[in-house]
């Protein structure tokens, strides 16, 4: 009976820890297109990047099936490893009552032994959710 009772115990205890790299309703729209990029270099699964984009986009990379397509098809980049940074966000205003919004991403990595770096537009639009990736461009300024 005692074995049971710590089974179980241990099982919600496991059940209750996540390794995903999602992001909650109140997250900046920087915090958003971060985790996103990081969902499609990072995670085994487009499952978290779907979470996290609109309904547009998620059509479009459902027809990639695999993370490594995504990067080759839409990132237009494949990196064996990445680091993601949003540029600083200088402009002044009230981004709780944006409807949208437009952030500056820059990877650094390795791909093939050459590092690789790239400047991506991720826009963004708000829904009931939070900030949800809409569309990703080469276009940084």
């Amino acid at each position: 009976m005692i074995k049971y009772g710590l089974l179980f115990l241990l099982l919600s205890i496991l059940s209750g820890c996540s390794d995903s790299v999602g992001v909650d309703s109140s997250a900046s729209p920087e915090d958003v297109a971060v985790a996103f990029t990081q969902a499609i270099y990072e995670d085994d699964s487009l499952e978290n990047a779907l979470k996290m984009s609109s309904d547009t986009l998620a059509k479009n990379i459902k027809r990639f099936h695999t993370n490594r397509s995504v990067q080759k098809g839409i990132f237009n980049q494949l990196y064996d490893t990445v680091k993601i940074e949003a540029e600083p966000d200088n402009r002044v205003g009230r981004k709780q009552y944006a409807k949208q919004a437009s952030v500056v991403l820059l990877l650094k990595g390795q791909f093939d032994f050459t590092t690789v770096v790239q400047i991506k537009r991720i826009e963004l639009i708000r829904d009931n959710d939070g900030w949800k990736v809409h569309r990703i461009t080469d276009q940084a300024f």
